[in-house]
């Protein structure tokens, strides 16, 4: 889906040369795996916030804590015992995109300040080699 994205983004933008970095900054895109994320962080705070159906908010818990860690409202990350149903499930990599966020990401008052903030977030959501800057 990636090259994809590239090859269209040569085309409509006639650049030929420059690399796909270059393309995304111009068009104003992220990588497609990146939006996926960032449609996922914004499900997540759906869910913790009960702004979803009651069925999906089951899905992801608010770990408690007895203390005043420095990381607020993180998703409890649930047990697995297969890679395909487990590691590779909503559920999981849900509560690891969401734990991966700022503190002020997480604690955005509304749904709309939340997809205003996570919409104009710079840096990556995640540490592939598509998102690492050389």
């Amino acid at each position: 889906m990636e090259k994809i994205q590239e090859r269209a983004l040569r085309f409509v933008l006639e650049d030929y040369t420059s690399p796909l970095q270059t393309l995304l900054t111009k068009s104003k895109l992220d990588f497609l795996h990146v939006r996926g994320i960032k449609l996922m962080a914004k499900e997540v705070y759906k869910i913790i916030h009960n702004l979803s159906p009651e069925n999906i908010c089951d899905l992801i818990k608010v770990k408690q804590s007895a203390y005043d860690l420095r990381k607020i409202q993180t998703a409890e990350i649930p047990q697995v015992s297969s890679t395909r149903y487990g590691l590779k499930s909503f559920r999981y990599e849900a509560a690891k995109v969401w734990n991966s966020l700022p503190n002020q990401l997480r604690t955005a008052t509304s749904y709309n300040i939340f997809k205003k903030m996570i919409g104009t977030m710079e840096s990556p959501l995640c540490n592939c080699v598509l998102c690492s800057k050389d």
